[in-house]
Protein backbone atom coordinates (compact mmCIF):
# COMPACT_ATOMS: atom_id res chain seq x y z
CA UNK A 1 0.00 0.00 0.00
CA UNK A 2 1.62 3.72 -1.22
CA UNK A 3 2.36 5.65 1.78
CA UNK A 4 4.79 8.15 0.23
CA UNK A 5 6.37 9.04 -3.07
CA UNK A 6 10.25 8.76 -4.11
CA UNK A 7 11.62 11.98 -5.55
CA UNK A 8 10.57 12.26 -9.28
CA UNK A 9 12.77 15.35 -10.24
CA UNK A 10 14.53 12.91 -12.61
CA UNK A 11 11.27 11.49 -14.70
CA UNK A 12 11.45 14.80 -16.83
CA UNK A 13 9.27 13.52 -19.59
CA UNK A 14 6.68 12.26 -17.34
CA UNK A 15 3.02 13.41 -18.54
CA UNK A 16 0.42 12.02 -16.93
CA UNK A 17 0.57 10.25 -12.49
CA UNK A 18 -2.20 8.64 -11.28
CA UNK A 19 -2.58 8.14 -7.98
CA UNK A 20 -6.11 7.76 -7.58
CA UNK A 21 -7.19 5.30 -4.16
CA UNK A 22 -4.19 5.47 -2.44
CA UNK A 23 -5.92 6.08 0.51
CA UNK A 24 -2.51 5.80 3.04
CA UNK A 25 -0.50 8.60 1.07
CA UNK A 26 -0.35 11.63 3.34
CA UNK A 27 1.80 14.00 1.05
CA UNK A 28 2.82 14.15 -2.44
CA UNK A 29 6.62 15.05 -2.75
CA UNK A 30 7.72 18.45 -4.02
CA UNK A 31 9.91 17.22 -6.62
CA UNK A 32 6.36 16.81 -8.80
CA UNK A 33 5.77 20.27 -8.40
CA UNK A 34 9.00 21.10 -10.89
CA UNK A 35 8.44 18.29 -13.57
CA UNK A 36 8.14 20.23 -16.84
CA UNK A 37 6.01 17.90 -18.80
CA UNK A 38 3.34 16.74 -16.22
CA UNK A 39 -0.22 17.92 -17.85
CA UNK A 40 -2.52 15.63 -15.48
CA UNK A 41 -2.38 14.75 -11.83
CA UNK A 42 -5.12 12.22 -10.24
CA UNK A 43 -5.32 11.80 -6.73
CA UNK A 44 -8.90 10.95 -6.23
CA UNK A 45 -9.85 9.65 -3.27
CA UNK A 46 -6.59 9.97 -1.32
CA UNK A 47 -7.91 10.16 1.79
CA UNK A 48 -5.00 10.70 4.10
CA UNK A 49 -3.87 13.67 2.22
CA UNK A 50 -4.22 16.82 4.22
CA UNK A 51 -1.79 18.98 2.05
CA UNK A 52 -1.40 19.90 -0.94
CA UNK A 53 0.46 23.29 -1.93
CA UNK A 54 3.15 24.96 -3.83
CA UNK A 55 5.25 28.29 -3.85
CA UNK A 56 6.03 27.35 -7.73
CA UNK A 57 3.61 28.06 -10.81
CA UNK A 58 3.65 24.79 -12.67
CA UNK A 59 4.16 25.26 -16.13
CA UNK A 60 2.46 22.42 -17.78
CA UNK A 61 -0.54 20.97 -15.30
CA UNK A 62 -3.53 21.06 -16.98
CA UNK A 63 -6.13 19.07 -15.22
CA UNK A 64 -5.70 18.17 -11.05
CA UNK A 65 -8.59 16.23 -9.17
CA UNK A 66 -8.71 16.13 -5.52
CA UNK A 67 -12.24 15.03 -5.51
CA UNK A 68 -13.04 12.83 -2.00
CA UNK A 69 -9.79 13.80 -0.75
CA UNK A 70 -11.81 13.82 2.42
CA UNK A 71 -9.19 14.91 4.84
CA UNK A 72 -7.62 17.89 2.99
CA UNK A 73 -7.72 21.27 4.49
CA UNK A 74 -5.00 23.25 3.08
CA UNK A 75 -4.75 23.91 -0.94
CA UNK A 76 -2.94 26.33 -3.13
CA UNK A 77 -1.48 25.34 -6.22
CA UNK A 78 -1.27 27.11 -9.25
CA UNK A 79 -0.48 26.18 -12.83
CA UNK A 80 -0.89 28.65 -15.43
CA UNK A 81 -1.85 26.23 -18.14
CA UNK A 82 -4.83 24.44 -15.60
CA UNK A 83 -7.71 23.72 -17.39
CA UNK A 84 -9.91 21.49 -15.19
CA UNK A 85 -9.62 21.60 -11.52
CA UNK A 86 -11.59 18.93 -9.22
CA UNK A 87 -11.91 19.90 -5.06
CA UNK A 88 -15.29 18.14 -4.84
CA UNK A 89 -15.69 17.07 -1.02
CA UNK A 90 -12.76 18.28 0.53
CA UNK A 91 -12.24 20.22 3.68
CA UNK A 92 -10.97 23.13 1.79
CA UNK A 93 -12.43 26.55 2.91
CA UNK A 94 -11.02 28.96 0.72
CA UNK A 95 -8.57 29.21 -2.67
CA UNK A 96 -5.69 31.24 -3.00
CA UNK A 97 -6.08 34.83 -3.61
CA UNK A 98 -3.65 34.36 -6.94
CA UNK A 99 -6.47 31.74 -8.14
CA UNK A 100 -7.68 34.33 -10.69
CA UNK A 101 -4.43 33.92 -12.85
CA UNK A 102 -5.08 30.98 -13.95
CA UNK A 103 -6.54 31.95 -17.27
CA UNK A 104 -6.91 28.73 -18.94
CA UNK A 105 -9.63 27.01 -16.53
CA UNK A 106 -12.80 26.33 -18.13
CA UNK A 107 -13.89 23.97 -15.01
CA UNK A 108 -13.88 24.09 -11.63
CA UNK A 109 -15.94 21.37 -8.99
CA UNK A 110 -16.39 22.25 -5.69
CA UNK A 111 -19.13 20.24 -5.00
CA UNK A 112 -19.61 19.03 -0.96
CA UNK A 113 -16.12 21.26 -0.04
CA UNK A 114 -16.14 23.42 2.83
CA UNK A 115 -15.53 26.54 0.74
CA UNK A 116 -16.80 29.60 2.54
CA UNK A 117 -16.06 31.99 -0.19
CA UNK A 118 -15.23 32.00 -3.51
CA UNK A 119 -11.73 34.73 -4.12
CA UNK A 120 -12.90 38.03 -5.79
CA UNK A 121 -9.92 37.17 -8.34
CA UNK A 122 -12.25 34.65 -9.76
CA UNK A 123 -13.78 36.94 -11.97
CA UNK A 124 -10.38 36.68 -13.97
CA UNK A 125 -11.23 33.95 -15.18
CA UNK A 126 -12.11 34.50 -18.44
CA UNK A 127 -12.03 31.20 -20.12
CA UNK A 128 -14.23 29.49 -17.12
CA UNK A 129 -17.97 27.92 -18.73
CA UNK A 130 -18.81 25.96 -15.50
CA UNK A 131 -18.30 26.61 -11.99
CA UNK A 132 -19.98 23.61 -9.66
CA UNK A 133 -20.19 25.04 -5.97
CA UNK A 134 -23.10 22.29 -5.01
CA UNK A 135 -23.66 21.00 -1.95
CA UNK A 136 -21.15 23.90 -0.13
CA UNK A 137 -23.86 24.34 3.00
CA UNK A 138 -21.62 27.32 4.53
CA UNK A 139 -21.55 29.29 1.44
CA UNK A 140 -23.71 32.38 1.83
CA UNK A 141 -23.07 34.78 -1.06
CA UNK A 142 -21.40 34.40 -4.75
CA UNK A 143 -19.21 37.69 -5.05
CA UNK A 144 -18.99 38.87 -9.45
CA UNK A 145 -18.96 36.06 -11.55
CA UNK A 146 -16.92 35.27 -14.75
CA UNK A 147 -18.52 37.13 -18.06
CA UNK A 148 -18.87 34.14 -20.21
CA UNK A 149 -19.69 31.70 -17.69
CA UNK A 150 -22.17 28.99 -19.47
CA UNK A 151 -23.11 26.92 -16.15
CA UNK A 152 -23.70 27.80 -12.81
CA UNK A 153 -24.09 24.85 -10.57
CA UNK A 154 -25.41 25.95 -6.81
CA UNK A 155 -28.09 23.74 -5.64
CA UNK A 156 -28.14 22.40 -2.24
CA UNK A 157 -26.39 25.45 -0.56
CA UNK A 158 -28.63 25.91 2.65
CA UNK A 159 -27.06 28.92 3.49
CA UNK A 160 -27.50 30.81 0.27
CA UNK A 161 -29.46 33.70 0.82
CA UNK A 162 -29.40 35.88 -2.94
CA UNK A 163 -27.01 35.71 -6.24
CA UNK A 164 -26.17 38.91 -7.19
CA UNK A 165 -25.53 39.97 -10.83
CA UNK A 166 -25.79 36.81 -13.14
CA UNK A 167 -23.07 36.26 -16.25
CA UNK A 168 -24.59 37.46 -19.13
CA UNK A 169 -23.76 34.66 -21.54
CA UNK A 170 -25.32 31.83 -18.51
CA UNK A 171 -27.37 28.93 -20.13
CA UNK A 172 -27.67 26.69 -16.85
CA UNK A 173 -28.41 28.30 -13.81
CA UNK A 174 -29.11 24.71 -10.71
CA UNK A 175 -30.18 26.82 -8.06
CA UNK A 176 -32.00 23.56 -6.63
CA UNK A 177 -32.38 22.88 -3.33
CA UNK A 178 -31.35 26.03 -1.82
CA UNK A 179 -33.77 26.67 1.08
CA UNK A 180 -32.74 30.17 2.40
CA UNK A 181 -32.68 31.78 -1.17
CA UNK A 182 -35.08 33.96 -1.12
CA UNK A 183 -34.71 36.50 -4.74
CA UNK A 184 -32.90 35.63 -7.82
CA UNK A 185 -30.93 38.59 -9.68
CA UNK A 186 -32.04 39.40 -13.40
CA UNK A 187 -32.06 36.31 -15.38
CA UNK A 188 -29.56 36.48 -18.68
CA UNK A 189 -31.41 36.89 -21.54
CA UNK A 190 -28.87 33.59 -22.79
CA UNK A 191 -30.68 31.52 -20.27
CA UNK A 192 -31.90 27.95 -21.36
CA UNK A 193 -32.22 25.87 -18.60
CA UNK A 194 -33.48 27.20 -14.63
CA UNK A 195 -33.87 24.91 -11.63
CA UNK A 196 -35.52 25.92 -8.77
CA UNK A 197 -36.43 22.86 -7.47
CA UNK A 198 -37.05 22.48 -3.17
CA UNK A 199 -36.75 26.56 -2.93
CA UNK A 200 -39.13 26.42 -0.41
CA UNK A 201 -38.49 30.55 0.25
CA UNK A 202 -38.56 31.62 -3.18
CA UNK A 203 -41.96 33.88 -3.58
CA UNK A 204 -41.30 35.36 -6.85
CA UNK A 205 -39.32 34.93 -10.33
CA UNK A 206 -37.94 37.66 -12.48
CA UNK A 207 -38.80 37.99 -15.89
CA UNK A 208 -38.61 34.92 -17.83
CA UNK A 209 -35.46 35.33 -20.48
CA UNK A 210 -36.70 34.40 -23.94
CA UNK A 211 -34.86 31.51 -24.70
CA UNK A 212 -35.55 29.42 -21.86
CA UNK A 213 -36.50 26.06 -22.83
CA UNK A 214 -36.61 24.50 -19.28
CA UNK A 215 -38.23 25.37 -15.94
CA UNK A 216 -37.96 23.29 -13.08
CA UNK A 217 -39.96 24.55 -9.93
CA UNK A 218 -40.67 21.18 -8.03
CA UNK A 219 -41.70 22.22 -4.34
CA UNK A 220 -41.22 25.69 -4.62
CA UNK A 221 -43.89 26.34 -1.89
CA UNK A 222 -44.10 30.04 -1.59
CA UNK A 223 -44.29 30.72 -4.93
CA UNK A 224 -47.62 32.21 -5.79
CA UNK A 225 -47.10 33.19 -9.67
CA UNK A 226 -45.23 32.05 -12.70
CA UNK A 227 -44.57 34.91 -15.29
CA UNK A 228 -45.64 34.41 -18.71
CA UNK A 229 -43.59 31.65 -20.19
CA UNK A 230 -41.62 32.20 -23.34
CA UNK A 231 -42.54 30.26 -26.66
CA UNK A 232 -39.25 28.43 -26.63
CA UNK A 233 -40.22 26.40 -23.41
CA UNK A 234 -40.64 22.77 -24.14
CA UNK A 235 -40.18 21.48 -20.58
CA UNK A 236 -41.96 23.27 -17.53
CA UNK A 237 -41.99 20.83 -14.40
CA UNK A 238 -44.21 22.74 -11.60
CA UNK A 239 -45.02 19.61 -8.82
CA UNK A 240 -46.02 20.53 -5.31
CA UNK A 241 -46.31 24.03 -5.88
CA UNK A 242 -48.52 24.13 -2.87
CA UNK A 243 -49.12 28.21 -3.49
CA UNK A 244 -49.42 28.22 -6.54
CA UNK A 245 -52.24 30.68 -7.85
CA UNK A 246 -51.84 31.82 -11.48
CA UNK A 247 -49.97 30.99 -14.54
CA UNK A 248 -49.61 33.26 -17.42
CA UNK A 249 -49.40 32.13 -20.60
CA UNK A 250 -48.98 33.90 -23.95
CA UNK A 251 -52.46 35.84 -25.05
CA UNK A 252 -53.18 35.36 -28.46
CA UNK A 253 -53.69 32.93 -30.67
CA UNK A 254 -50.61 33.43 -33.10
CA UNK A 255 -48.44 33.58 -30.34
CA UNK A 256 -49.46 30.30 -28.55
CA UNK A 257 -49.05 28.54 -32.28
CA UNK A 258 -45.32 29.78 -31.80
CA UNK A 259 -45.19 27.29 -28.71
CA UNK A 260 -43.43 23.80 -28.91
CA UNK A 261 -44.26 22.83 -25.48
CA UNK A 262 -43.67 19.20 -25.40
CA UNK A 263 -43.79 18.29 -21.50
CA UNK A 264 -45.77 20.60 -18.89
CA UNK A 265 -46.72 18.67 -15.02
CA UNK A 266 -48.63 21.01 -12.55
CA UNK A 267 -48.91 17.97 -10.41
CA UNK A 268 -50.29 18.63 -6.80
CA UNK A 269 -50.36 22.44 -7.55
CA UNK A 270 -54.34 22.46 -6.21
CA UNK A 271 -54.23 26.28 -5.83
CA UNK A 272 -54.24 26.99 -9.31
CA UNK A 273 -57.49 29.39 -10.23
CA UNK A 274 -59.83 28.63 -12.72
CA UNK A 275 -58.37 31.21 -15.23
CA UNK A 276 -54.39 29.57 -15.14
CA UNK A 277 -56.57 26.06 -15.42
CA UNK A 278 -58.50 26.96 -18.48
CA UNK A 279 -55.32 28.51 -20.23
CA UNK A 280 -53.25 24.70 -19.28
CA UNK A 281 -56.17 23.05 -20.60
CA UNK A 282 -55.66 25.08 -23.84
CA UNK A 283 -51.88 25.21 -24.47
CA UNK A 284 -52.33 21.29 -23.77
CA UNK A 285 -54.62 21.19 -26.74
CA UNK A 286 -52.77 23.22 -28.98
CA UNK A 287 -49.41 21.76 -28.28
CA UNK A 288 -50.42 17.67 -28.40
CA UNK A 289 -52.23 18.25 -31.98
CA UNK A 290 -49.29 20.14 -33.21
CA UNK A 291 -46.91 17.53 -31.82
CA UNK A 292 -49.41 14.28 -33.03
CA UNK A 293 -49.48 16.21 -36.60
CA UNK A 294 -45.83 16.84 -36.89
CA UNK A 295 -44.90 12.93 -36.24
CA UNK A 296 -47.78 12.16 -39.23
CA UNK A 297 -44.84 13.03 -41.86
CA UNK A 298 -42.98 10.37 -40.37
CA UNK A 299 -42.19 7.27 -41.96
CA UNK A 300 -44.58 4.69 -40.49
CA UNK A 301 -42.79 2.12 -38.07
CA UNK A 302 -45.32 -1.52 -38.17
CA UNK A 303 -43.45 -2.53 -35.33
CA UNK A 304 -43.29 -1.65 -31.24
CA UNK A 305 -39.76 -3.20 -31.36
CA UNK A 306 -38.28 -0.66 -33.64
CA UNK A 307 -38.23 1.96 -31.02
CA UNK A 308 -35.21 -0.08 -29.71
CA UNK A 309 -34.20 2.99 -26.97
CA UNK A 310 -37.82 3.82 -26.19
CA UNK A 311 -37.15 1.93 -22.97
CA UNK A 312 -33.70 3.28 -21.94
CA UNK A 313 -33.29 5.88 -19.64
CA UNK A 314 -35.98 8.80 -20.35
CA UNK A 315 -35.23 8.60 -24.18
CA UNK A 316 -39.24 8.03 -24.22
CA UNK A 317 -39.56 11.87 -23.57
CA UNK A 318 -38.73 12.07 -27.43
CA UNK A 319 -41.36 10.72 -28.41
CA UNK A 320 -44.12 12.71 -26.33
CA UNK A 321 -45.85 15.28 -25.13
CA UNK A 322 -47.63 15.30 -21.86
CA UNK A 323 -49.52 17.65 -19.89
CA UNK A 324 -50.81 16.90 -16.76
CA UNK A 325 -52.82 19.34 -14.35
CA UNK A 326 -55.58 19.32 -11.49
CA UNK A 327 -59.03 18.12 -13.45
CA UNK A 328 -61.75 15.65 -12.74
CA UNK A 329 -62.95 15.06 -16.55
CA UNK A 330 -61.70 14.42 -19.87
CA UNK A 331 -61.95 17.85 -21.98
CA UNK A 332 -64.70 18.93 -24.32
CA UNK A 333 -62.47 18.40 -27.58
CA UNK A 334 -62.03 15.11 -27.16
CA UNK A 335 -63.68 12.85 -29.83
CA UNK A 336 -64.50 9.48 -27.90
CA UNK A 337 -64.92 9.38 -23.74
CA UNK A 338 -65.52 7.10 -21.43
CA UNK A 339 -66.01 6.24 -17.50
CA UNK A 340 -65.00 2.55 -17.99
CA UNK A 341 -61.27 1.39 -18.99
CA UNK A 342 -62.37 0.43 -22.54
CA UNK A 343 -63.53 2.53 -25.69
CA UNK A 344 -64.74 0.79 -29.36
CA UNK A 345 -63.51 3.41 -31.58
CA UNK A 346 -65.18 3.52 -34.81
CA UNK A 347 -62.56 3.94 -37.88
CA UNK A 348 -65.24 3.94 -40.68
CA UNK A 349 -66.34 7.60 -39.66
CA UNK A 350 -62.73 8.98 -39.58
CA UNK A 351 -61.67 10.55 -42.92
CA UNK A 352 -59.68 8.12 -44.89
CA UNK A 353 -55.85 8.61 -44.09
CA UNK A 354 -53.11 6.23 -44.53
CA UNK A 355 -52.00 7.43 -41.16
CA UNK A 356 -53.61 8.51 -37.83
CA UNK A 357 -52.11 9.92 -34.66
CA UNK A 358 -54.33 8.96 -31.63
CA UNK A 359 -54.38 11.10 -28.84
CA UNK A 360 -55.38 10.52 -25.43
CA UNK A 361 -56.52 11.53 -22.05
CA UNK A 362 -56.21 9.77 -19.03
CA UNK A 363 -58.48 10.79 -15.69
CA UNK A 364 -56.83 10.27 -12.72
CA UNK A 365 -57.69 9.45 -8.84
CA UNK A 366 -56.35 9.93 -5.64
CA UNK A 367 -53.00 7.77 -5.28
CA UNK A 368 -50.31 7.06 -2.52
CA UNK A 369 -47.33 4.36 -2.33
CA UNK A 370 -45.07 4.24 0.40
CA UNK A 371 -42.39 3.12 -2.47
CA UNK A 372 -40.32 5.51 -4.32
CA UNK A 373 -42.07 5.45 -7.77
CA UNK A 374 -39.68 5.58 -10.73
CA UNK A 375 -42.42 5.79 -13.03
CA UNK A 376 -46.19 5.77 -13.98
CA UNK A 377 -46.90 3.79 -16.91
CA UNK A 378 -50.45 2.75 -19.65
CA UNK A 379 -50.78 -0.54 -20.77
CA UNK A 380 -52.87 0.08 -23.96
CA UNK A 381 -54.60 -3.07 -25.34
CA UNK A 382 -56.38 -3.49 -28.57
CA UNK A 383 -58.37 -5.85 -30.35
CA UNK A 384 -60.08 -6.04 -33.99
CA UNK A 385 -63.40 -5.55 -32.59
CA UNK A 386 -64.57 -7.87 -35.16
CA UNK A 387 -64.28 -11.78 -36.12
CA UNK A 388 -61.79 -13.53 -33.53
CA UNK A 389 -60.95 -10.40 -31.56
CA UNK A 390 -56.90 -10.83 -31.38
CA UNK A 391 -55.23 -8.55 -28.71
CA UNK A 392 -52.25 -7.18 -28.59
CA UNK A 393 -50.60 -4.58 -26.60
CA UNK A 394 -48.09 -1.38 -26.45
CA UNK A 395 -47.01 0.63 -22.61
CA UNK A 396 -46.36 4.30 -22.94
CA UNK A 397 -44.65 5.72 -19.84
CA UNK A 398 -45.90 9.06 -18.39
CA UNK A 399 -42.74 9.13 -16.47
CA UNK A 400 -41.65 10.09 -12.97
CA UNK A 401 -44.35 11.85 -11.20
CA UNK A 402 -44.91 11.39 -7.54
CA UNK A 403 -45.53 8.80 -5.10
CA UNK A 404 -48.74 10.63 -3.94
CA UNK A 405 -51.29 12.30 -6.56
CA UNK A 406 -53.27 14.24 -3.89
CA UNK A 407 -56.80 15.10 -5.98
CA UNK A 408 -58.07 14.31 -9.20
CA UNK A 409 -55.77 15.06 -12.10
CA UNK A 410 -55.92 15.23 -16.13
CA UNK A 411 -53.09 13.67 -18.66
CA UNK A 412 -53.49 14.64 -22.04
CA UNK A 413 -50.37 13.03 -24.06
CA UNK A 414 -49.45 11.93 -27.54
CA UNK A 415 -47.39 9.08 -27.86
CA UNK A 416 -45.60 8.36 -30.87
CA UNK A 417 -45.00 4.97 -30.72
CA UNK A 418 -47.91 3.51 -29.60
CA UNK A 419 -49.44 5.59 -32.29
CA UNK A 420 -47.59 3.86 -34.82
CA UNK A 421 -48.75 0.91 -33.08
CA UNK A 422 -52.35 1.35 -33.01
CA UNK A 423 -52.24 2.42 -36.71
CA UNK A 424 -50.68 -0.91 -37.17
CA UNK A 425 -53.79 -2.54 -36.03
CA UNK A 426 -56.35 -0.35 -37.29
CA UNK A 427 -55.36 -0.85 -41.18
CA UNK A 428 -58.50 -2.07 -43.24
CA UNK A 429 -60.55 -2.37 -39.92
CA UNK A 430 -63.52 -0.50 -39.32
CA UNK A 431 -63.63 -0.70 -35.58
CA UNK A 432 -61.00 -0.71 -32.79
CA UNK A 433 -61.33 -1.48 -29.07
CA UNK A 434 -59.02 0.23 -26.60
CA UNK A 435 -58.59 -0.74 -23.10
CA UNK A 436 -56.54 1.03 -20.16
CA UNK A 437 -54.94 0.01 -17.54
CA UNK A 438 -52.02 1.67 -15.64
CA UNK A 439 -49.10 0.71 -13.28
CA UNK A 440 -46.04 2.05 -11.91
CA UNK A 441 -42.36 0.78 -11.88
CA UNK A 442 -40.33 0.88 -8.29
CA UNK A 443 -36.86 2.16 -8.03
CA UNK A 444 -34.18 0.18 -7.65
CA UNK A 445 -36.40 -2.87 -9.25
CA UNK A 446 -37.19 -4.69 -12.75
CA UNK A 447 -40.71 -5.20 -11.95
CA UNK A 448 -43.84 -3.40 -12.63
CA UNK A 449 -46.22 -2.70 -10.24
CA UNK A 450 -50.22 -2.84 -11.52
CA UNK A 451 -52.42 -0.27 -10.18
CA UNK A 452 -55.89 -0.75 -9.53
CA UNK A 453 -58.43 2.21 -9.27
CA UNK A 454 -56.62 5.19 -10.34
CA UNK A 455 -57.46 5.11 -13.71
CA UNK A 456 -61.28 6.96 -13.49
CA UNK A 457 -61.78 7.47 -17.06
CA UNK A 458 -60.40 8.03 -20.69
CA UNK A 459 -60.73 9.76 -24.07
CA UNK A 460 -59.31 9.40 -27.49
CA UNK A 461 -59.46 11.93 -30.73
CA UNK A 462 -58.15 10.93 -34.02
CA UNK A 463 -56.32 13.26 -36.42
CA UNK A 464 -55.67 12.27 -39.99
CA UNK A 465 -53.13 13.37 -42.06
Amino acid sequence: MLKELPDLSKARNLEVLLLGGCSMLSSVHPSIFSLPKLEKLDLWNCRSLTRLASDCHLCSLCYLNLDYCKNLTEFSLISENMKELGLRFTKVKALPSTFGCQSKLKSLHLKGSAIERLPASINNLTQLLHLEVSRCRKLQTIAELPMFLETLDVYFCTSLRTLQELPPFLKTLNVKDCKSLQTLAELPLSLKTLNVKECKSLQTLPKLPPLLETLYVRKCTSLQTLPELPCFVKTLYAIYCSSLKTVLFPSTAIEQLKENRTRVLFLNCLKLDEHSLEAIGLTAQINVMKFANQHLSTPNHDHVENYNDYDYGDNHHSYQAVYLYPGSSVPEWMEYKTTKDYINIDLSSAPYSPLLSFIFCFVLDKYRDTALIERFYVNITVNDGEGERKKDSVRMHIGYLDSTIESNHVCVMYDQRCSHFLNSRAKNQTRLRIEVSMGVRIFYYETYKPLQRVLKGFGVSLISS
